[in-house]
Formats: structure tokens, sequence, C-alpha cells
């Protein structure tokens, strides 16, 4: 169904400023013809700017929480290499960098 057949006569899409970190709009509709005036457009940009920081915000959030997440991964699937070297150096008396070059081979397979 188009925007019309809802009712929809005019619209005003103003882009928040996201600073490279995507694109969003905020979108006004009216079913009148012509029925946003200029003091609709001046709340429409000024909304625009404030809900822009907060999007930011909440896009930075986002981030570090995955980051967070990545970096305990990482950790865990170190803790686990570490105890892998630690088998091998006890099984073949050698140095960690020995066991991590047998690990290596081993993957390698």
């Amino acid at each position: 169904m188009t925007a019309v057949q809802e009712g929809v006569r005019s619209s005003l899409s103003v882009p928040l400023s996201l600073e490279g970190e995507g694109e969003v709009c905020l979108n006004l509709y009216s079913t009148r013809p012509h029925g946003l005036t200029e003091m609709d457009v001046d709340s429409g940009q000024a909304y625009s700017t404030r809900a822009s920081k907060s999007v930011r915000v909440g896009k930075r959030l986002n981030q570090l929480a995955e980051t967070e997440k990545n970096l305990l991964a990482t950790l865990e699937t170190r803790a686990t290499i570490d105890l892998a070297a630690g088998a091998i150096m006890a099984q073949n008396r050698c140095s960690q960098e020995a066991a991590m070059k047998i690990m290596q081979v081993l993957l390698d397979k």
C-alpha cells in the first residue's frame, strides 16, 4: 500500500547527523497537502539534532558492549590455548614456544 493510499498528503524527512556512523532520517507526515509548516520544519530539525546525539550515544554503547564481548571471548580462547600449551609442555618437556609450534603443526593438518 502506498503512503497516499494510507492518507499521507505531505511529508518531511530530516536527516540525523550520525557522523559517519550510518544514515537515519526523521520522517514527519501530514494528512493535508502542504500540511507541514515552517514551524514544523524548524521543530523537526531541532528534534533531529537532539535525537542524533542520543542515537550516537546508543550506537557507541552498543559498540563498547560488542568489544567487551569479543575481548571476553578472546580471553576464554587464550586460556584454552595456554592450558593446551601447558599439557604439551608437560608431555614433551619443551618450552612454551615449542609447544605453540607443535599446536600450529597439529592445526595445519
